[in-house]
């Protein structure tokens, strides 16, 4: 067992039963589905964009057309957003954004 603090997390990657958690340090391989973890995670910290990305909002730098920039080890990481995850994502950013 790992202990893994949701602060911690840039965002989750699946992979068929596995899902890797990126974190700022390092990161964690546990076997489970994307639905079980996603159900675990506190509502609005986290957004699932793709069904094998889920990111962290805080964690997000910028959104370049279909892809959301966040950086891992202090270097750009872009992620997809699945067409199905685009408007509710974007409607979510614009609703807390000044």
């Amino acid at each position: 067992m790992v202990k893994v603090n949701f602060d911690d997390i840039i965002y989750i990657e699946g992979l068929k039963d596995y899902v890797i958690i990126r974190l700022i340090q390092g990161r964690v391989i546990t076997l489970q589905t994307m639905k079980s973890l996603e159900d675990k995670l506190p509502f609005g910290k986290f957004k699932r964009i793709h069904r094998s990305y889920i990111v962290a909002m805080d964690k997000i730098t910028a959104i370049e057309g279909n892809m959301v920039e966040v950086l891992e080890k202090d270097k750009p990481k872009l992620l997809p957003i699945g067409k199905n995850y685009r408007d509710e994502l974007l409607e979510l950013i614009d609703k807390n954004r000044l």
